[in-house]
């Protein structure tokens, strides 16, 4: 071959190889840039009545109710949710024409059926924080077309409290259901019902509970109108601890100060009232880790700052007591002094009977 063709040759190759190598070695900012793939999201499973609203039946029973937390304001549940309603459509793919009145799904069987294969209620707690945990699954098909769903769950729920009248308050602990898709014109709550089951046997110490009330209402949201089921429960809470822990030493705290109408130097009848007082700072920052940080004052609260009052007006009662020595007017201090013995003890039963009347 000549010179020519060989340089001739040399051009080709040259100028194919570097288009070449771009092609089999792209550049790293190429390789950077994510693919999106369009996955089909799985179609729905047909609602049970189309054009008119599946009635459910929504059912909770009450196992325990504890860990009740009055600063945060939440509180612990273990139930059963159960949910009724009709799907003919379902029973016919599902339910064993050959088996018996009903065929059984339970665990993780059930929940794989449920929104993928057939239509369910999905149900969910909205007064719930950060979710609930279900133990046990079951799901029922029955032959003419009745669909049972059971579940046992534990979760951490909060309510508004009111804490007014605390420790001698009462509280409503509720549980709220709603469907997380579908709104009004798809799907309604009916016959509600509710039962303690367990929660009879195992009270809890420090509250007394009522019988559970159920309601059915309708609640709007951004994107139109929803069913809701509500179970509330009344609670009493057991104040015996905060009578025997702060009340009772809180008074006796109180009659200790008052007997310096019994001492004569002035130094003893200061160093008692500052102790009590000091003793009462304390009851007031115990007091404050007890509750959360609320715009009112609570029944305790009220009681520890009349508390307050009375102890500093006592420190003003003393002083006044010895300007009257300091100018020699002993007669008329020794009878205020006297005076000092049942005038304190009355007006304060007087501060705390308006006290209560205005928590109570």
């Amino acid at each position: 071959m000549c010179r020519s063709h060989l340089v001739f040759v040399g051009a080709l190759l040259g100028s194919a190889l570097p288009a070449t190598l771009c092609l089999a070695q792209p550049d790293a900012e190429s390789l950077a840039v994510p693919v999106e793939i369009a996955v089909p999201a799985a179609p729905a499973p047909p609602h049970p009545a189309p054009g008119e609203p599946v009635t459910v039946q929504v059912k909770l029973a009450l196992n325990k109710v504890s860990e009740i937390d009055t600063v945060a304001e939440t509180y612990h549940v273990d139930a059963y949710l159960s949910a009724r309603w009709h799907d003919e459509a379902a029973a016919e793919l599902l339910w064993r024409p050959n088996g018996p009145e009903r065929t059984i799904f339970l665990g993780d069987g059930a929940i794989e059926l449920l929104g993928r294969t057939i239509w369910w209620p999905d149900l969910e707690l909205i007064n719930t924080v950060g979710g609930r945990d279900r133990t046990a699954t079951r799901l029922e098909v029955f032959e003419d077309g009745k669909m049972l769903y059971t579940e046992r769950f534990q979760a951490e729920l909060s309510s508004n409290m009111d804490f007014r009248r605390y420790p001698f308050d009462e509280q409503s602990f509720g549980i709220l259901v709603e469907s997380y898709t579908y709104r009004e014109e798809d799907l309604v709550f009916d016959s509600p019902e509710a039962s303690l089951g367990h929660l009879r046997e195992t009270p809890s110490p420090d509250w007394q509970l009522g019988a559970p009330h159920t309601k059915v209402s309708r609640h709007e949201y951004g994107d139109g109108w929803y069913s809701r089921y509500s179970l509330t429960i009344d609670a009493v809470r057991m104040p015996g601890y905060f009578v025997w822990q702060v009340f009772l030493p809180l008074f006796l705290i109180l009659g200790a100060s008052w007997t310096v109408f019994w001492l004569s130097e002035m130094s003893d009848k200061i160093g008692v009232a500052f102790t009590c007082m000091l003793t009462l700072v304390a009851f007031n920052f115990y007091t404050a880790t007890l509750l959360p940080q609320l715009p009112y004052n609570t029944f305790i609260e009220a009681v520890v700052i009349s508390s307050y009052v009375a102890t500093f007006l006592l420190i003003g009662y003393i002083l006044f007591g010895e300007c009257l020595l300091t100018k020699g007017k002993e007669a008329k201090a020794a009878r205020l002094q006297r005076a000092g013995r049942w005038l304190f003890p009355v007006g304060y039963a007087v501060s705390l009977a308006l006290t209560t009347l205005r928590f109570f």
